[in-house]
């Protein structure tokens, strides 16, 4: 004689509702890394709080506001230095307005050789006005012939008074 079951979830009912219990819990869960991405002169004309210690913004953005104190770090993403890869600093900033920049760079991966690395260059913003970067790739040792390689960038950094 079969066994009686008692009746409840189990089976398709059972999975239907873990399916649901399981997408409702992770909809309502976010993480949060401890980075916070300002839009810094970008769609939104956003700036940056003045509590905020670096400004991160694309190479290609053109335009950067911070506040004296802060540090502007300019990312230009992965390049590969093995192969020649190299952006440089081809307009100095201005000295009364930002630091002189620094190159940083951090190789990906293991390290191995031929690995690429993320290029950043830092600026501290030193007192209130407007300032110019140019920066320039340059492929083993030099600017490409023209049409060759990604054009120059330039951003316009503008630096107030906290």
């Amino acid at each position: 004689m079969p066994e009686a079951r008692t009746p409840g979830l189990c089976g398709p009912a059972l999975t239907a509702g873990l399916t649901v219990l399981l997408a409702l819990t992770t909809s309502a869960c976010t993480t949060f890394d401890g980075e916070v991405d300002w839009n810094v002169g970008g769609d939104l004309g956003g700036t940056t709080p003045p509590d905020v210690e670096e400004v991160v913004v694309d190479a290609t953005a053109g335009t950067a506001e911070l506040v004296v104190g802060q540090t502007l770090v300019v990312d230009f993403g992965e390049i590969n230095t093995s192969v020649g890869d190299e952006w440089v600093l081809d307009q100095d900033p201005d000295d009364k307005v930002l630091s002189e920049g620094d190159p940083e760079s951090e190789v990906l991966g293991d390290g191995a050789p031929g690995s690429p690395s993320i290029l950043v260059y830092e600026f501290d913003a030193t007192a209130a006005g407007t300032s110019t970067l140019e920066f320039e790739y340059h492929f083993r040792g030099g600017a490409p012939d023209f049409g060759h390689g990604p054009t120059p960038v330039t951003v316009v950094v503008t630096v107030t008074d906290a």
